[in-house]
Order: C-alpha cells, then structure tokens, then sequence
C-alpha cells in the first residue's frame, strides 16, 4: 500500500469512527433524554452538535480526505485537517441556535395540533423549491469542487489559515443543506431512521455523480409531499411518529 493511501485510510478510519461514535451516542442517553422543559436549551445544542457530527462528516469524508492528502503534501501533520474540520462544524453550531428557535417555534404550534400540519405542508414546499433554485445548485457545485475544498484551506497549513477554511467550506455546506435539516427539524427531528435518510441523501447530493440530479428529485418529492401533508394533514402527522414534533425532539 502507497503512503498516500495508508494515510488516507487512517484518516478515513479515524473520522467515520468519530461518526460511529456519535451515532451510538443518539441511540443512546443523549436521544433520548430530549425532552420539554426549563434548562432544555443546553442539552439542544449539544445534542445537534452531535447530531452534526453524525451527519455532516460522513457525507464530507470525501473533502476531509482530500485537505488531509493536501496538507500531507504540503509536509502538516493531521492538525491542519482537524482545524479545517472545527471551523467547518463551528458553522453547523452557530445553525444550532436558529435550529433551537426553531423548535421552540414548533412546540408553540403543538399546543394546536390541527394548525402544525398545514405549516408542516407549507416549509416542506418551500424547502422543496428551494431544492430546485439556481442558489442550491451553486452551493452544491461549490461542495462538490475539489478546487474549492483547495482554495478555501490555501497554501499556508497554520491552524488559524485552515480553522477560516473550514469555517468558508461550512458555510457552502450550511447554504446547501439547511433547507432539508429544516425539513428533519419539523418533521421527525431526532428520529434515527429520518437522521439517516437525510445523512445518506446529503452523501449522494455531494459526492454521487448525479448528485445534483439527485438533489432536484429530492425537492420534487418534498413539494409533492409538503402538498399532500396539506391535503390529507393526518400525513405529516404519521410521519412524525403519530404526533407534532416537540421543542426538544420527536420520539426516537
């Protein structure tokens, strides 16, 4: 085996084991200890900083493999990668707080059942549409550019220079891929099956060769769906595990 591919499969090893490890995390005491209640808001956040763990870093192994092999060449360590990998979550954590608003916006519409299901229909269209926008589209082909990946880490391996390129790299990810983390958020929001349609769907979107195809399919079934769930609203309702979502979390 090459230098370039044993570094690539310990590097790879080491992140999906990171993965591994935060899936196993929301299987277990963190999940599902989510509920309603004063002081919630901390165990939120750090719950999707785990969730974002899980999610994110398979679907952008690809990239963290690339920088590693960058930096490699550039005669770094692996500090420049992780560096790149805190800014790029450091992003996913500050969307934290907007996703927590969020939530706490839908525990309102719970306490009227009848009303979540026609807001429900209407972000599951939105998001949907905006699957379709020349917007997502250059978001996407900006996460999929390795060039990019390059230029947003650049020359110099200092942490700082690649902690910022990960933080630009998060940004094109967050710009892509918040309208289905929405879409999590309301409709089944720390459910494991959902959590891993929507990883697997990210995976496709930046790395399959018809991602972007791919990407399209997706908002056609959402606004398909989001249309449905407005007509027959008991849809949306089973989709979410028989009730609205909660501020902290659906059940598992």
């Amino acid at each position: 085996m090459s230098a370039e591919r044993r570094l690539a499969a310990t590097t790879g090893t080491l992140l999906l084991v990171l993965a591994a490890a935060a899936w196993i995390e929301l299987a277990g005491p963190i999940g599902s200890s989510m509920s309603i209640g004063a002081g919630a808001a901390p165990l939120f956040l750090a719950t999707w900083v785990v969730m974002t763990v899980a999610m994110m870093v398979p679907a952008t192994l690809p990239v963290l493999l690339l920088h590693r092999l960058h930096a490699s060449r550039l005669g770094a360590g692996p500090l420049p990668t992780f560096a790149f990998l805190g800014g790029y979550l450091l992003v996913w954590f500050g969307a934290g707080f907007v996703a927590l608003l969020i939530q706490l916006s839908v525990a309102r519409l719970t306490a009227e059942e009848p009303v979540f299901p026609a807001v429900a229909g209407v972000v599951l269209v939105l998001a949907g549409l905006y699957q379709l926008t020349p917007l997502k589209a250059a978001c996407l082909k900006a996460c999929r550019n390795p060039l990019t990946v390059l230029f947003d880490s650049g020359p110099d391996t200092g942490l700082p220079q690649q902690l910022l390129g990960g933080i630009r790299h998060g940004v094109w990810c967050l710009a892509c891929c918040w309208s289905l983390m929405v879409v999590l958020l309301l409709v089944s929001f720390m459910n494991l099956t959902w959590m891993a349609v929507v990883t697997v769907l990210f995976l496709l979107e930046k790395n399959h060769p018809q991602g972007p195809a791919l990407a399209r399919v997706a908002g056609v079934l959402l606004v398909l769906l989001g249309l449905a769930g407005l007509v027959q609203p008991e849809l949306l309702t089973g989709l979410s595990g028989g009730m609205p979502p909660t501020a902290m979390g659906s059940g598992m």
